[in-house]
């Protein structure tokens, strides 16, 4: 998604959380995708992009409020038009929390076991419902999917299905 942004022309911050890093530490920005694998230099090299890890708290209570605190930072200096949550607890959450605070459209993806975690406690119902019903856009990794969020959330779903870069990752053949 980052490389498809930036290959025509649009500039992506990527804030993540670290367990790595001391409790609201912030890395200086990186001019790469974090812990990916590069099929090419471009990427790395691609000025468009700036990574920023953030160390997490124990508790949302404390990271949730510096993540704020961060993107509005950002946001004063960078001036953003929209914001993406992927997964929509906890990413999707602050991103569309965000977004409402600044006037800025969000979009969040759903993927993995998003819905069936949030859902049933000691998931954190209320807030995905909120996140559902506030993002002007919510995307899924597979129809399954979609289909258990437009179920819960009475909305329709855009489907953006996981993509594997075939340069990067192939299949070994048996025996190998």
């Amino acid at each position: 998604m980052v490389r498809s942004l930036t290959d025509i022309g649009i500039s992506v911050d990527i804030v993540t959380w670290s367990r790595y890093l001391a409790p609201g530490e912030i890395l200086p920005p990186a001019s790469s995708l974090p812990d990916a694998p590069l099929p090419d230099a471009s990427l790395a090299e691609n000025t468009l992009v700036k990574v920023y890890r953030l160390g997490l708290y124990r508790h949302w209570d404390m990271t949730f409020p510096h993540t704020l605190n961060l993107l509005d930072w950002l946001h004063q200096s960078r001036q953003y038009d929209a914001v993406w949550g992927h997964y929509l607890f906890p990413a999707g959450f602050i991103a569309t929390w965000f977004a409402q605070l600044n006037g800025l459209p969000a979009i969040v993806s759903a993927r993995g076991n998003d819905i069936d975690r949030g859902m049933f406690p000691p998931g954190d119902f209320s807030r995905l419902q909120w996140t559902l019903a506030n993002a002007q856009q919510v995307t899924a990794v597979s129809r399954a999917m979609a289909k258990k969020v437009e179920t819960l959330s009475g909305r329709w779903v855009k489907v953006v299905p996981n993509v594997v870069d075939g340069g990067v990752f192939r299949m070994e053949e048996r025996g190998k």
